[in-house]
């Protein structure tokens, strides 16, 4: 009879425990092309997952989903998506955060053992790439 009053006093314990959550933010952004995406990320610890939306000026999307690591004010990760064209693509994925704003990184994309990445020196945030604001609910 003991043992089972440890187990429920255990399980009731865990059970009571303050979930993990999970910070979610949906961030907007458009380019100078009039091309607008739509980024809805979900922080956790060091890491990020969420829905990522392009949509083209030339009425074509990209959607897919990011996931990745958060390491120091640079979120880096893989966004994985079906292309206008209709095919599956995985390409890097890099933000760099400045206050509330999250800032596209670009570079020169290498592939080793069908991984994607940016090439280090070849990386860069430019202000006519997308820049994230986050949405006020």
């Amino acid at each position: 009879m003991k043992n089972y009053l440890i187990c429920l006093v255990l399980i009731c314990f865990l059970a009571c425990q303050k979930e993990s959550q999970f910070k979610t933010t949906l961030y907007q952004a458009t380019d100078l092309h009039n091309n607008k995406a739509t980024l809805l990320l979900k922080v956790y610890d060091d890491s990020f997952y969420g829905d990522y939306v392009v949509h083209y000026a030339n009425k074509m999307r990209d959607s897919g989903m990011v996931k990745g690591e958060i390491i120091n004010d640079s979120l880096i990760g893989r966004y994985t998506h079906i292309s206008f064209s209709g095919a599956k693509k995985v390409s890097p994925f890099l933000l760099l955060k400045r206050a509330d704003t999250l800032k596209l990184g670009t570079g020169q994309v290498f592939t080793y053992m069908h991984i994607p990445f940016y090439k280090q020196s070849t990386i860069t945030f430019n202000d006519s790439s997308f820049q994230f604001l986050p949405q006020i609910k």
